[in-house]
């Protein structure tokens, strides 16, 4: 019910620059003239006016932002301040930008698409060069690379380049969940300035925003002891592994149905998708049992082995968690002389007959079923008439039919003896 409050300071100043850099602690004075008038602005923005700040120097600004309670003067636990650090370079400036990069609707970008920054100037008749520079935010742990930029950009025809316009992020090396501070800047060349000048300088720099995977999340897993049951929690692991039921049961290949549920994961870029995997011991290569699914659960028998299962959470920029469930499975294979097994060959013999058959391309079919049908009832037709007519006797041989032989043939045959086409 409370509107918030915002209180603005200029808490220190020093003298320093990029080159001789100072850390801001207190102030001898006023940070610029009229500090006290432009700071007492109950607003989410002030401004410092132009040439009010002294060239040479670090100045820190704070910002406290809160909501207090009518007549309550105490503001702990109901605000929040925040501190920005600004140079004034005392060299002669260049202006210096970085170009907008694509990002998502939430302002964040996902570390597997990799990110391309573009820095420029407005100089034009100034020859000058660029360096990149890592603000804020961790190089790739364990690089060796200097400066430590390096370690996060990609590689151009075998070289790491952070001296050109564009810095060229590689896939999958930013941190998710973390912000980055990139900074270029721009030196004019020394061998461009006229005698007595000071060679022009500028700097920008771009905040990046890592999209965070799905969190919070787990991998359950319940079994089916037999058709008729419902769902069971798996029993206790011994040594990390389950390979039975709550009766003592071994779980067989094929036969034991096993649901597989992750339950609890959240996000803010919405809808998460799964897709889930097992890891056979002995394997160094995930076996998916789903595509990328928008269902959170799947039914699946296993084949004999041990196995850990895992599943991929994504969330909608396709950035991911990775969660293994915390017990192995041991799946027993079939005895050779379990009922169960010999059905389970009976029925793949008949699926494989099926597939065969249909296999077969559709003209193929007609003319098995024509063959089919004249091999059997329309020859049996045939040889009842051919008994009695005097017009068969020149066939001796039971089933044979003179003139059969083409399909004109067949059919003036069969037509007088009743015979299906």
């Amino acid at each position: 019910p409370y509107p918030f409050q915002f209180f603005w300071e200029c808490r220190a100043w020093c003298d320093g620059t990029d080159a001789v850099p100072c850390v801001p602690t207190t102030k001898a004075g006023p940070c610029f003239a009229n500090e006290a008038t432009v700071l007492a602005l109950d607003t989410g923005v002030v401004t410092v006016p132009g040439n009010a700040l002294t060239a040479g120097r670090i100045y820190e600004f704070a910002c406290t932002i809160a909501r207090g309670l009518l007549g309550a003067p105490d503001l702990v636990g109901r605000s929040g301040t925040a501190t920005v650090v600004i140079t004034v370079p005392n060299y002669p400036a260049i202006s210096v930008s970085i170009a907008d990069f694509p990002v998502d609707a939430s302002g964040e970008i996902s570390t597997h698409e990799g990110l391309t920054l573009v820095c420029s100037h407005i100089d034009p008749g100034a020859q000058v060069s660029y360096i990149w520079q890592l603000i804020r935010g961790d190089p790739v742990a364990g690089s060796i690379d200097l400066p430590p930029i390096k370690s996060l950009v990609a590689q151009q025809y075998g070289v790491k380049v952070i001296d050109g316009t564009s810095l060229v992020i590689a896939k999958n090396v930013l941190k998710k969940g973390t912000v980055y501070e990139f900074a270029c800047v721009v030196t004019e060349d020394a061998a461009s300035v006229t005698d007595g000048q000071v060679p022009k300088k500028g700097k920008a720099s771009a905040v990046v925003l890592v999209n965070s995977p799905p969190t919070s999340g787990t991998l359950q897993v319940y079994y089916k002891p037999n058709a008729t049951s419902g769902w069971l929690d798996l029993p206790e692991a011994v040594a990390g592994v389950v390979e039975a039921g709550d009766g003592g049961k071994l779980f067989e290949e094929l036969l034991e149905e096993f649901l597989v549920v992750a339950t609890g994961w959240t996000d803010t870029q919405l809808p998460l998708t799964y897709r889930f995997v097992f890891l056979q011991q002995g394997d160094t290569a995930e076996t998916p049992f789903t595509q990328v699914q928008a269902t959170a659960s799947k039914t699946v028998r296993f084949p004999a082995g041990l196995l850990t299962l895992r599943v991929y959470v994504y969330d909608a920029m396709d950035d991911f968690t990775l969660y293994t469930f915390d017990k192995n499975i041991r799946i027993s294979q079939i005895a050779a002389a379990s009922v169960a097994l010999q059905s389970l060959e009976k029925e793949s013999a008949f699926w494989q007959t099926v597939a065969a058959e249909n296999a077969v391309q559709p003209q193929q079919q007609l003319q098995v079923r024509r063959r089919t049908l004249l091999s059997h009832d329309d020859l049996h037709a045939l040889d009842t008439s051919s008994s009695s007519s005097s017009s068969s006797s020149s066939s001796s041989e039971t089933g044979l039919v003179l003139g059969a032989e083409s399909v004109s043939g067949r059919r003036r045959a069969l037509r007088p003896a009743g015979g299906r086409w």
